[in-house]
């Protein structure tokens, strides 16, 4: 636990230097200065190790509604806080504190669902967008632009010229005003076809229900179905500037897109199928594999002979009875040549097969080719199975599917207007290289990483500036020998990622979740030396994360926790910014309700030591 800070600084000197190993570091001659404030890092760690104990719990009233109610145990909350300030070198840190004494560090090393605190990035991208379409669009005379209003296919677009129309000379950071105060409704009564599927999704507030509110009040107050119809309305943005148009694709059955889309569809499933099929068959035994295959109906003469026949098309009935016996059905002879006759029919594809057996049909083909040949390497099965492959889709391209081809292109669509949207998230430092497919991403599916949200807020306070994260402010190598060097930070301008008029925009929507919304418990909690209160904002985020498991009906069955989340990334005044974190993995996860009033709350506590070192 006392030893976070410089674990974490050891870490990105492995990365920075290339070393191998720990070991290796330590072996090196040299000397390396932290930008950690040492006394500033042990009172917050104390201040973390203290939230394990009841009784602390109880005397600063952590125990109460969002927090640590109930019987469970503190101790089993792990906390971490991240604390860097802005200075001409770049980000440097100054506190990099946990209460989880293991060398490992939650702010980086873990995937983690941090629920509301991805509509920060959504706002960001949203804001972006408008921007993009600032610069391209208010330069445009009357006609042109009226022109560009009657061609426009998405609401955003459609907004903004009818705003640029009705507001000429419009300065940007007014027009990113007017972007917050657009109106959606909150209701949860709207089904979405999102993710592969129709959802629902639900408003921590129920009060919010019944309102149509502000992105900004939004943001305040957290609402989510907000956020998941401003999602849709970014989707909707993407699929208008695809390749190739989504209406046509899916209204005309002759569109050329719509059959080039279909076939990358029909290869998807079909690739995913196969690979499924090998990893759950591979390293059976060719009993296991007919076991496997056909459950219950092992011993069934019918069933047995189906699979005889779609492994092997051309066998005779001589071929069939040997089969059978070997796999202990005694069948007359008369019955044999009866389901050789039934089975073996030659018109019969392995499509057919794998109907009669209520089988994939590509399932039925791997698991015959691992019977045959149990070595196989993957790379050569995919090689042989283009014609299965073939054969297994092509009831896909039948007129008489023309609803499966539409919710599989509806799929696509949203798949490849997310992949268009994913390289702006990742400009602003989100850690995966892919987003979940989902308007439920506006509310956290995407998952996150705290350290990777503390980088997103740099970027905010540094107006759009995206400026390294400094460990480490001075490498001095081989003091009093020959080969003495030092290497410092040079003063890094950083890279301009985000228009300074967004960054601003943000800034003051942040502000008011501290001032007026989840966070307000740590208002006016931050002051500077002149004893004023300094400005503070940031974004919230909680997630329970459950492994649900559902009846055909759509019940829930049974359900385990998996862990539970709650975030809080910040700024403060002009120069700080962080992030704080609740976690509890695995099982244990159940016994907690707390939310991101939790973390907040830490904070809250943490600010009389922050104060003292701003």
């Amino acid at each position: 636990v006392q030893r976070k800070d410089s674990n974490a600084v050891r870490t990105t000197l492995v990365n920075m230097l290339g070393v191998s190993s720990f070991y290796d570091l330590d072996r090196l001659h040299l000397a390396v200065q932290s930008p950690v404030d040492v006394r500033l890092q042990d009172d917050v760690t104390q201040l973390l190790e203290n939230l394990a104990d009841p009784s602390f719990v109880a005397a600063h009233h952590l125990n109460g509604e969002h927090l640590l109610r109930g019987s469970a145990d503190p101790s089993k909350v792990i906390y971490s806080l991240m604390l860097f300030e802005r200075t001409p070198v770049g980000n440097v840190l100054r506190v990099q504190a946990d209460n989880l004494d293991r060398p490992f560090d939650i702010n980086d090393g873990i995937k983690m669902e941090l629920g509301s605190t991805a509509k920060l990035r959504t706002l960001a991208h949203y804001l972006e967008l408008v921007t993009g379409l600032y610069h391209e669009l208010s330069a445009l005379p009357p006609a042109e632009l009226a022109e560009r209003a009657r061609a426009a296919r998405d609401p955003i677009t459609k907004w903004e010229i009818e705003t640029l129309q009705r507001e000429r000379g419009l300065r940007l950071a007014d027009l990113l005003q007017r972007a917050l105060d657009r109106r959606y409704s909150a209701s949860p009564y709207e089904t979405f076809f999102t993710g592969g599927g129709v959802h629902s999704f639900g408003n921590f507030d129920r009060d919010d229900n019944g309102r149509i509110l502000t992105i900004r009040e939004a943001l305040r107050r957290s609402v989510n179905l907000v956020f998941i119809r401003l999602m849709r309305d970014l989707v909707r943005y993407h699929q208008a500037r695809l390749p190739y148009d989504p209406a046509a694709v899916l209204s005309e059955p002759d569109n050329p897109d719509r059959k080039s889309l279909l076939q990358l569809v029909a290869a998807d499933e079909a690739t995913h199928a196969l690979a499924s099929a090998y990893r759950n068959y591979r390293g059976l035994t060719g009993d296991a594999i007919v076991d496997k295959l056909l459950g219950r109906r092992t011993t069934s003469p019918r069933h047995l002979a189906m699979l005889f026949y779609a492994w092997n098309h051309d066998a005779g009935e001589e071929a069939l009875g040997q089969w059978l016996k070997a796999h202990h059905a005694e069948v007359p002879p008369d019955k044999v040549g009866r389901l050789a006759r039934v089975y073996g029919n030659p018109r019969f594809t392995l499509a057919d097969y794998g109907y009669l057996l209520s089988l994939r049909p590509l399932e039925v083909w791997v698991a015959g080719e691992l019977e045959r040949d149990p070595e196989v390497a993957w790379h050569e099965l995919l090689e042989r199975s283009a014609e299965p492959r073939r054969l297994a889709s092509a009831w896909l391209f039948k007129t008489r599917n023309r609803h499966a081809q539409e919710r599989r292109l509806r799929i696509r669509i949203e798949q490849d207007a997310f992949a268009r949207m994913t390289p702006y998230w990742r400009r602003l430092g989100f850690p995966f290289e892919h987003l979940v497919p989902s308007y439920a991403t506006a509310i956290g599916s995407s998952s996150d990483r705290p350290a990777a949200l503390a980088e997103l807020m740099g970027i905010i306070v540094n107006d759009g500036m995206k400026r390294p994260l400094l460990r480490a402010t001075r490498l001095h190598f081989a003091e009093g020998t020959p080969y003495e060097t030092v290497f410092e930070p040079a003063h890094d301008t950083g890279e301009q990622v985000m228009e300074p008029e967004v960054a601003s925009a943000l800034r003051g929507a942040l502000a008011t979740v501290v001032s007026d919304g989840t966070a307000r418990r740590l208002s006016r909690a931050f002051v500077g030396n002149d004893g004023k209160a300094l400005v503070a904002g940031g974004k919230t985020g909680s997630g329970d994360n459950r492994y649900k498991t559902f009846s055909r009906g759509g019940g829930i069955t049974s359900e385990r926790p998996v862990n539970r989340t709650a975030t809080f990334v910040f700024y403060v005044g002009d120069r700080y910014f962080g992030v704080v974190t609740a976690y509890v993995p695995g099982q244990d996860a159940g016994e907690f309700e707390f939310t991101s009033a939790l973390p907040v709350t830490v904070l809250k506590l943490a600010a009389p030591l922050i104060n003292a070192h701003l």
